[in-house]
C-alpha cells in the first residue's frame, strides 16, 4: 500500500492510511463500483489473445498450484457473493503488521517520524498463521497447445517454462540473459525476428521474480503461416547462447540497458521505496539494489551461458491463439524432432 501526498499534508496522509489499513469502511456503493468494473475487466479478457495464452500458460506450468491460481484470469462466477464479509476476511489475512515495513521518502521531518512510530507502532493483529506455499512440480515434456479465438488475424505465442526464484545468487546473470535476448532493437530476437526477417512487431520476455521458482515467458505476435518459422528461429537462438555464443556489443548493451533502468526507477520517491522494499523482502537487505546495480556491471559472457541453462526449448510449453483453421495448419511435428535431436 503506497500513498503520496504534499510534504505539508503528511500527518493528516498519515492518519487516512492508518485508518485505511486498521479500520477500513468497506463501502456498499465502492465495493458495487469495483465488481462492475472487475466484471467489465473479465469480460474483455476473455477475448483478449494475450490474456487467453498467459492463461493457458500459466495452467500448462503450474496447474492447481497456489500461484497459479493467482496469476490466471478470474471467471464471472468468481464475483459472486462477494460482500463487505468476504472483503475483510481477505483483509485479515494480507495485513501481516508484524511483518510490515513502512517507508517514508521526502523531506526529513522529526514530527513525522514521531507520528509514524506511534501510529504504525501500536498497531497490532493476531492473524493465523500463513500456510507454508511448497514449491510448483512442473511437468518438463515439450508439448504445444492450441487455444481457439475466432476473427484473429495472427496467431499469438507464448512460450516458456519454469524459471529460478527471486534468490538466486547468479540473478543479475538471468536479467542480462534476458535482456541482451529480447529488449529493443538491440536484443538476439528482436534483430532477428523483426529487423531481418519481418516476422514480428516485437517480442518480450517476462519472468515472475517471487520466493519459489515460477513462470518465465516469451511472448509474440505473428501471421499464421510464420508460427513455425518464429518458434524455431527462438529456439535455435536460445541454444546458440546456452552452447556459448554471447556477442561482446549486445551484452554491453544489455548491462547498460538494466543499469540506466536501475538508476531512474530510483529515482523517484515510489521507485526507491520499492526497490528497498523487495531488497528487504527478498534478501533482508535494504541496499540489496544497489548490489544487484553493481552486479550486473560484472556480468560476464560465460555467467550468461551459465544462466541461460535454464532456459532450454526442448522443456517448454508453447501456447497457440488462434482461428481453429489457421491453428489446425499448424504441424509442431517438425519443431519437435528439431528439439529432441
Amino acid at each position: 500500500m503506497s500513498l503520496s501526498c504534499f510534504a505539508s499534508k503528511a500527518p493528516a496522509a498519515l492518519d487516512l492510511m492508518i485508518g485505511a489499513l486498521k479500520e477500513p469502511r468497506y463501502e456498499r456503493e465502492v465495493i458495487a463500483r469495483e465488481l462492475k468494473n472487475r466484471e467489465a475487466d473479465i469480460a474483455w479478457e476473455k477475448d483478449d489473445p494475450g490474456s487467453l495464452a498467459r492463461d493457458a500458460f500459466v495452467q500448462a506450468v503450474l496447474g492447481e498450484h497456489p500461484y497459479g491460481r493467482a496469476m490466471r484470469r478470474g471467471k464471472p462466477e468468481d464475483l459472486a457473493g462477494i460482500g463487505r464479509d468476504e472483503l475483510a476476511s481477505a483483509l485479515a489475512a494480507l495485513r501481516r503488521p508484524e511483518d510490515a515495513v513502512l517507508f517514508i521518502v521526502g523531506p526529513k521531518d522529526d514530527r513525522l517520524l514521531e507520528q509514524a512510530r506511534e501510529k504504525f507502532g501500536a498497531w497490532s493483529a493476531a492473524p493465523d498463521p500463513t500456510p507454508p506455499i511448497k514449491d510448483p512440480v512442473y511437468r518438463k515434456p515439450l508439448s504445444f497447445e492450441k487455444v481457439e479465438r475466432p476473427e484473429m488475424d495472427q496467431i499469438r505465442l507464448q512460450f516458456g517454462a519454469m524459471g529460478p526464484a527471486a534468490g538466486v545468487p547468479d540473478r543479475a546473470a538471468h536479467l542480462v540473459f534476458a535482456q541482451m535476448m529480447t529488449s529493443g532493437f538491440t536484443s538476439v530476437l528482436t534483430d532477428e525476428l523483426r529487423v531481418k526477417r519481418g516476422l514480428v512487431y516485437g517480442i518480450s520476455f517476462h519472468q515472475v521474480w517471487l520466493d519459489h521458482p515460477s513462470p518465465f515467458s516469451l511472448s509474440t505476435s505473428t501471421r499464421a503461416e510464420k508460427a513455425e518459422e518464429v518458434l524455431q528461429v527462438c529456439f535455435d537462438k536460445l541454444r546458440e547462447v546456452r552452447a556459448g555464443k554471447v556477442e561482446d556489443e549486445r551484452l554491453t548493451a544489455a548491462r547498460n540497458t538494466l543499469q540506466v533502468g536501475i538508476a531512474e526507477a530510483t529515482d523517484t520517491g515510489f521507485g526507491l521505496a520499492e526497490a528497498e522494499y523487495l531488497g528487504y523482502r527478498r534478501n533482508g537487505d535494504f541496499d540489496a539494489w544497489r548490489k544487484l546495480h553493481e552486479e550486473i556491471r560484472e556480468v560476464s559472457a560465460e555467467s550468461v551461458v551459465a544462466a541461460a541453462q535454464h532456459y532450454d526449448p526442448a522443456g517448454f510449453k508453447v501456447i497457440l491463439v488462434g482461428e481453429k483453421a489457421k491453428l489446425e495448419a499448424f504441424d509442431p511435428a517438425q519443431l519437435e524432432e528439431s528439439l529432441r535431436r
